[in-house]
């Protein structure tokens, strides 16, 4: 996938790790279908990935730009899903 004018890039070394589901939950949401938000974290990533896949199950492409050792770099992009009838697609952040 390629990064476009509308990418956002949200840098979370150096954070604690209980606050990382919330944000990252919160910044999807946000996103609008075919939106990529990049991922700059200090840790393995693949806490988010799992966290993001049970919340978002196939809304989302997970692409690795950095893979470690002291730094890594995901582009997450959101697809457009059809949730089907009476399921919400979770993409206006509403309840």
């Amino acid at each position: 996938m390629t990064p476009t004018a509308d990418d956002t890039r949200l840098d979370r070394r150096g954070r604690d790790e209980r606050e990382q589901p919330p944000w990252l939950s919160s910044a999807f949401r946000r996103l609008v279908p075919y939106e990529s938000l990049e991922v700059i974290v200090d840790r393995n990533p693949q806490p988010l990935y799992e966290q993001l896949g049970l919340e978002q199950p196939g809304a989302f492409a997970w692409e690795v730009l950095e893979d470690g050792p002291h730094n890594w770099r995901v582009r997450i992009t959101k697809l457009a899903v059809d949730p089907g009838p009476g399921r919400c697609c979770g993409s206006c952040g509403g309840t």
